[in-house]
C-alpha cells in the first residue's frame, strides 16, 4: 500500500489529471467484480455545532417561562414551577444531538472521484 504522503509528494496535481485521464481513456478490461473506491468525509455537525449535546426541550420551554422581559431568570417563579411541574422527576438538562448521535461530527462514505474534483485535484472529464 503507498503512503498517501509519499504518493502526494511524487504526484503533482497535474500528474495526477494526466494519469487518471490516461487510465481512463487507455483501459480496456474491466474488473469482474464491480467496485468503487470510497473515502470518509467528516464534517462538523450542523445542529450542535460539534457540542455533541442539545438542550432538553423541556428544559428550554421552562427556562423561557420563567425568564422576564429583561432576560433574567424569576428565581421565586423557578422554584415555585420546578416543584409544581416535576415534583418526582428531574428531566435532564441536555440530551444527545438527533442529527449525530451525540458524535458532534457527520460522518458520510464519498466517492474518491467526487473528493478530488472537490479539493481541485482532479478536473472534470467532459
Amino acid at each position: 500500500m503507498i503512503d498517501p504522503d509519499t504518493l502526494k509528494k511524487q504526484l503533482s496535481h497535474r500528474d495526477l489529471e494526466i494519469t487518471l485521464a490516461y487510465a481512463a481513456e487507455h483501459t480496456t478490461k474491466r474488473p469482474k467484480v464491480d467496485c468503487r473506491y470510497l473515502i470518509t468525509k467528516e464534517e462538523t455537525c450542523p445542529i450542535c455545532h460539534g457540542e455533541k449535546y442539545l438542550q432538553n426541550p423541556i428544559w428550554t420551554e421552562f427556562i423561557e417561562s420563567v425568564t422576564d422581559e429583561n432576560g433574567k431568570v424569576d428565581m421565586v417563579e423557578y422554584d415555585r414551577r420546578y416543584e409544581e411541574e416535576f415534583p418526582d422527576w428531574n428531566p435532564p438538562e441536555e440530551e444527545p444531538c438527533y442529527e449525530c448521535e451525540g458524535e458532534g461530527i457527520i460522518t458520510q462514505k464519498t466517492n474518491l472521484i467526487e473528493a478530488l474534483l472537490h479539493f481541485g485535484l482532479l478536473k472534470a472529464i467532459s
